[in-house]
């Protein structure tokens, strides 16, 4: 790598108010000592292709989040097998082979997940069915979970959007008022509901939350305290949110875009950052 250069990285999405990449990011370089920098780089849904065009011949990597994980895949030239699995890139590398795509989501989610015993053993709810759920969805596969239900308000897209799984897995709900959670060890969320202008509301109503085993875990992808993550402490169940996976995933981008390793040093100054 020519220390000379400054290399320039940034997070692509719709909506990044809320992000707090540009901190930990930046963070983690200086405290690496590499000389790269790192910024948001907001694109409109409708003008998506014109800007990643452009942005594509500026940078030398770029984290992606909501709404193009799926969208940017057209513009790699490779990508691990991770990608091909998932269907989803968040994290790509612009090299001298071309432009290359990865995902650190389900790296960061996998390692968020660690605190949680006998993973394999639980039921998993999860809302949502985009680009993170994807992720997660391979992850919990290769976790050894053998049960997940997907809740979604629009079960044909969830079909048409699922990654290759072990169909006798994965069972797709209706999200309703009768929705009930009696046997689920992890409820997460991988919507955006919760934050930016959703900030107030929930993807799932207290009502369907009381009818969670005292034991469920409560996880929202989201890294602040949602409505979400309150009404499940408030009824005394166990929560996570979305900053150590957040930071993991970032920590890994950056190894594939610098070598550099995911030490807990490094995630302690990230952290921090935060």
């Amino acid at each position: 790598m020519n220390q000379n250069k400054e290399l320039k990285f940034g997070l692509i999405g719709s909506s990044l108010l809320h992000s707090r990449s540009i901190k930990i990011q930046n963070a983690a370089f200086q405290y690496l000592g590499i000389n790269a920098s790192y910024e948001n780089f907001e694109i409109s849904l409708d003008n998506f292709d014109r800007g990643i065009i452009t942005l594509l011949q500026k940078v030398d990597g770029l984290n992606v989040t909501i709404p193009f994980k799926e969208k940017i895949l057209k513009y790699l030239n490779r990508a691990d097998a991770l990608v091909g699995k998932i269907g989803a890139a968040n994290t790509v590398h612009l090299t001298e082979m071309g432009i290359i795509g990865y995902n650190t989501d389900y790296y960061g989610f996998i390692e968020s997940l660690k605190k949680i015993d006998k993973l394999h053993e639980k039921k998993v709810a999860l809302i949502g069915a985009g680009g993170a759920a994807k992720a997660i969805l391979v992850a919990l596969e290769d976790l050894g979970v053998e049960k997940f239900y997907i809740y979604a308000r629009n079960q044909l897209k969830v079909e048409e959007n699922l990654p290759r799984l072990d169909s006798n897995k994965v069972e797709i709900m209706m999200l309703d008022d009768t929705t009930n959670l009696q046997d689920i060890g992890l409820l997460i969320n991988s919507t955006p509901v919760g934050q930016g202008r959703l900030s107030e509301e929930t993807p799932m109503d207290i009502e369907i939350l009381q009818t969670l085993p005292q034991i469920a875990t409560v996880y929202d992808l989201i890294y602040s305290d949602t409505r979400l993550i309150k009404d499940a402490q408030e009824l005394g169940l166990n929560t996570i949110n979305g900053k150590e996976m957040l930071i993991r995933q970032a920590m890994k981008s950056i190894q594939h875009w610098t070598c550099a390793e995911p030490t807990e040093e490094l995630y302690k100054v990230m952290e921090a950052a935060f």
